[in-house]
């Protein structure tokens, strides 16, 4: 599959769930390199971090819609779930009613938008086979390079941790049924094992002494020293790897057939943008 090309960025969406603070950063960053998406989707609650997002799309004149999650079974299918007598059955296909309705909404919101492409950022909920329907190429940002750990981006960071990965990093992959798997476009990779964190693996040791990893996690959790070292690290490099992978994008430079299953390593990209000199 050749992936669009576009002379602007105006073909892209954004779609967010404003979790936490990173998902405001990453948006201020590709803003602020240029990276303007036609629409921005908020997938949230309304609150602080969704009125930041809408500021900064009114500030940049890029429309902006903010979407309660999903929630309620589709009318015309609940009196149909009621009659799978096995409880956990029925929750499961509850479950993925609920999620491929709203992903109808999606679709039809990326499509009226006129958005080929949406990139999920911090999107944190599986997306169906209904918003992958080929109308739209969905791009997903995942924190770790290809073949690292899956799942949320605190669970990557333990999951390194447990296996002492001697990188961290970050990837832009298609969204497939299989999470966090999809074919790469493109990832970055950071050491997370050099001389400035030594002091803080010895000091995990001398905890794994008397602890194991998982009361460590539970006890400490993103306040831990290692842990939070490794998350700077990769979370750096996230809003630098989206600025280079859609710029590569947009100049038809981005292919799935006849790359790397790895996709393309955009190191020296991501680290120009880090150290400044290209913005």
């Amino acid at each position: 599959m050749t992936l669009p090309k576009s002379s602007d960025t105006n073909e892209f969406a954004w779609l967010t769930s404003a979790r936490d603070d990173a998902a405001v950063e990453l948006l201020e960053a590709a803003l602020s390199a240029g990276i303007s998406p036609r629409h921005v989707i908020v997938v949230a609650r309304p609150g602080a971090r969704v009125r930041q997002i809408e500021r900064l799309c009114n500030t940049a004149k890029i429309s902006f819609c903010s979407m309660a999650p999903p929630a309620k079974v589709p009318t015309h299918a609940a009196a149909w779930l009621e009659g799978i007598p096995d409880q956990t059955v029925r929750q499961d296909v509850q479950e993925r009613l609920v999620r491929s309705e709203f992903d109808r909404r999606l679709l039809k919101e990326l499509l009226a938008a006129k958005c080929r492409v949406v990139m999920m950022v911090g999107y944190m909920r599986m997306v169906t086979s209904v918003l992958r329907s080929g109308s739209v190429l969905v791009l997903n940002l995942h924190p770790s390079p290809p073949q690292g750990p899956v799942g949320k981006w605190q669970d990557v960071i333990w999951s390194s941790i447990a296996i002492r990965a001697r990188l961290a990093g970050a990837m832009i992959h298609v969204a497939t049924d299989d999470p966090d798997r999809g074919p790469v476009l493109s990832y970055c990779t950071v050491g997370i094992d050099d001389n400035e964190l030594s002091p803080l693996w010895k000091g995990l040791d001398v905890e794994l002494a008397s602890k194991n990893l998982d009361e460590i996690a539970r006890e400490r959790g993103e306040a831990h020293p290692l842990f939070r070292s490794i998350r700077q690290r990769q979370f750096l490099r996230e809003g630098p790897l989206i600025i280079a992978t859609l710029r590569r994008l947009i100049r038809g430079e981005l292919k799935i057939e006849g790359q790397s299953a790895d996709g393309l390593c955009l190191n020296e990209d991501v680290e120009r943008i880090v150290a400044g000199f290209e913005s």
